[in-house]
């Protein structure tokens, strides 16, 4: 194993590395935390029926943040799997604005136990009436799938070394090319924060279930024209996968 064998010494570690995030990334980490901070406050108020809303909502925060967190401690992985999971809670809180009943999302068994009912439909539910959001989404899950939900090679490279004749585990992942991994990880994890919050936005004009912030609309647009400028960055990076 590497130097940081320690719980102690890994915490030590990973705050140094969230604490000079922003020095080091530059726009693409504020941008990801500008619309983080956007996810935390666009609500004015909320109709009583939107309780399993706001508990998808606090998930969708829950693990955008641990995205972001993972991806500036030199965890791809774990960012890219916390960026899937926020992108399931993100569909079922768009889901839930327009169905307000836990029958859509659990099932009730003998004994008082509850089980999880399929996604299935809530997302046939989205593809027919926001299929253009629902794509999005599709895309930048399918985007995960296919590269860094599953063990492979490929990134077992990341945490793995030979030297001295022998071989090292690696905790941390190794950074390449002045963190361009890292700087495509933040701008990934912005993206499906702002798509999110813009279906978020569509499906409740057509089922009111809440009231924006009055400088909702201004923020998104002012952060999404900055995650356009650096996508142009992004994609003149060579090699960078997901």
């Amino acid at each position: 194993m590497d130097k940081t064998s320690d719980i102690k010494s890994i915490s030590d570690m990973e705050n140094g590395l969230c604490q000079e995030a922003e020095l080091k990334y530059g726009d693409f980490f504020t941008n990801a935390t500008d619309f983080l901070s956007l996810v935390n406050d666009f609500i004015n108020d909320i109709s009583l029926d939107g309780w399993i809303f706001t508990m998808f909502l606090g998930q969708f925060n829950k693990h955008s943040t641990l995205a972001i967190l993972s991806a500036v401690r030199l965890h791809h992985l774990q960012g890219m799997l916390n960026a899937r999971m926020a992108l399931e809670a993100g569909a079922n809180a768009a889901y839930a604005i327009y169905n307000r009943n836990d029958e859509g999302f659990i099932k009730k068994l003998d004994g008082d136990l509850i089980e999880a009912v399929s996604p299935g439909k809530r997302y046939k539910w989205l593809e027919e009436n926001f299929k253009e959001g629902s794509e999005a989404m599709k895309n930048l899950k399918g985007l995960i799938n296919d590269t860094s939900a599953h063990s492979n090679m490929i990134y077992a490279f990341s945490n793995w070394k030979m030297e001295d004749k022998g071989f090292h585990y690696l905790l941390f992942d190794l950074e390449q090319d002045s963190g361009k991994i890292v700087k495509a990880d933040l701008w990934h994890i912005a993206n499906i924060m702002m798509g999110t919050l813009d279906l978020f936005y569509g499906v409740n004009e057509k089922y009111k279930l809440m009231n924006f912030k009055p400088d909702f609309v201004a923020r998104l647009k002012r952060y999404e024209a900055k995650n356009l400028e650096l996508k142009e960055v992004v994609m003149k990076m060579p090699k960078v996968k997901f």
